[in-house]
């Protein structure tokens, strides 16, 4: 090839078609009395909590708009065998959620766990699954 300019763009070209892009991701929480908490995770330079959904005793909470009461991510921390996240009012003012999840692998077995407590609401146990 006599421009080295295109045969570097078509090596890439080559690579991104071929490498599968997995930007985000779901993770989703379940307890036996069917609360649920749905987070989305963007995966970038490091994996960030970016949007929220948490139903429990007839309650929605979401960091969309329009979908239940909003709140926002105070903070977020993911570990290597944790996830922790807490969730706030929309004035940053007050914890209205925290999530606490554990995770272990072996091979390829995955397993997700841990516990949702929303205020004046309740305190559950989830299993989860996801990324």
């Amino acid at each position: 090839m006599k421009n080295p300019a295109v045969g570097f763009f078509l090596f890439l070209t080559a690579g991104m078609l071929s490498a599968p892009a997995y930007a985000t991701g779901t993770i989703t929480c379940q307890s036996a009395t069917g609360s649920v908490v749905e987070l989305q995770i963007g995966f970038v330079a490091v994996d960030t909590l970016i949007g929220a959904y948490i139903t429990a005793d007839g309650s929605v909470w979401s960091t969309s708009i329009g979908q239940g009461t909003q709140i926002s991510i105070l903070q977020s921390f993911f570990g290597d065998e944790k996830i922790m996240a807490d969730f706030g009012d929309s004035n940053l003012e007050n914890i209205i959620a925290r999530l606490r999840l554990f995770r272990a692998s072996q091979g390829q077995d995955l397993a997700m766990a841990g516990t949702l407590q929303i205020a004046d609401v309740g305190a559950y146990a989830v299993s989860c699954k996801g990324p």
